[in-house]
């Protein structure tokens, strides 16, 4: 099978390269930088020429498509830049597609924001959308250019947060791992922290690309599918686990600039859909993540 990634060489999209390539899908990327690897086209996803240029001459069989705006934290600064590159870039791939690649398939990636604050826990597919964050908005955008392009077959993948070694500090997990292995050093005194109340359904960064990988080979087409662990745990459980991790001595500090109360107290998936339709599951436990993730950044601190 050809793949087409976007977002090649970013956080998911190197761990989805290495999936693929255990399964011997012929993979090729797009990046935003040069590259010596010849299966690796350097563009813009905004720019409809190339996308249209690169998707006719590949005529790939699946373009998974994980490039675009990432930061809900951002997204707040920057609300028309999170629609722009998340709602435009995939308009243009459809628009490429349909003009130069109608048999090619679309892993959408899309994100549990789109849900907003959820009225019932855990959340299903059917639980209605109401982003509250600018990015959730932007998400929500992608997936209604999807709709409105049904003669692409798709999947749209509901992701809910996920980490794991390698994952840049902006995001919690690799926050906490990354102060730690610093404190361990002794470059560093205190652990600081923002809200710890907030509690998130954390799936392995692992785990999430062989779902993606697995709906790509699958016939179901047209469905959306929640990618989620179907647990929760609680930011202060997540840096007590982390802490325990370690040997140093580490005392917290409330960093009173991140504390900020959650647009979304609890956020738990339901995986029951994915789990009956794909046979997928879990292999990665949680404490094996924050195992990992703070080697990586003990390696890289």
């Amino acid at each position: 099978m050809k793949a087409l990634v976007t977002g090649i060489k970013g956080f998911v999209g190197r761990y989805l390269e290495l999936e693929l390539k255990r399964q011997n899908f012929e993979i090729f990327g797009i990046i935003q930088d040069s590259s010596k690897n010849k299966k690796y086209f350097q563009g813009n996803i905004l720019d409809s020429k190339f996308m249209t240029k690169t998707i006719a001459a590949l005529q790939p069989d699946i373009i998974f498509h994980l490039a675009g705006f990432t930061s809900v934290k951002d997204s707040w600064d920057y609300p028309e830049l999170a629609m722009k590159v998340n709602k435009d870039s995939t308009k243009i791939l459809y628009e490429a597609i349909t003009a130069s690649s109608p048999n090619t398939k679309v892993i959408l990636v899309s994100s549990a924001e789109v849900y907003g604050a959820p009225k019932k826990i855990p959340i299903n597919e059917k639980h209605p959308t109401n982003p509250l964050s600018p990015y959730g908005k932007s998400k929500l955008a992608q997936e209604e250019v999807a709709k409105a392009n049904s003669s692409v077959k798709t999947i749209i993948c509901r992701s809910f947060p996920h980490t794991g070694p390698g994952q840049k500090p902006i995001f919690v997990i690799p926050a906490f791992a990354k102060q730690i292995a610093t404190i361990e050093k002794g470059h560093q005194l205190n652990l600081s922290v923002g809200n710890l109340e907030a509690k998130r359904d954390f799936l392995d960064v692992r785990d999430v690309v062989c779902a993606y990988r697995l709906l790509a080979q699958s016939s179901l087409w047209g469905n959306t599918y929640n990618i989620c662990s179907g647990t929760s745990v609680s930011i202060k459980e997540v840096l007590d686990n982390l802490i325990a991790l370690s040997h140093a001595k580490i005392k917290v500090v409330v960093d009173q600039s991140k504390l900020r109360p959650s647009d979304i107290p609890v956020l738990c998936g339901d995986n029951a859909k994915l789990r009956k339709d794909l046979n997928w599951s879990a292999m990665i436990s949680f404490k094996q993540t924050l195992e990992d993730t703070l080697k990586y950044w003990r390696n890289h601190t």
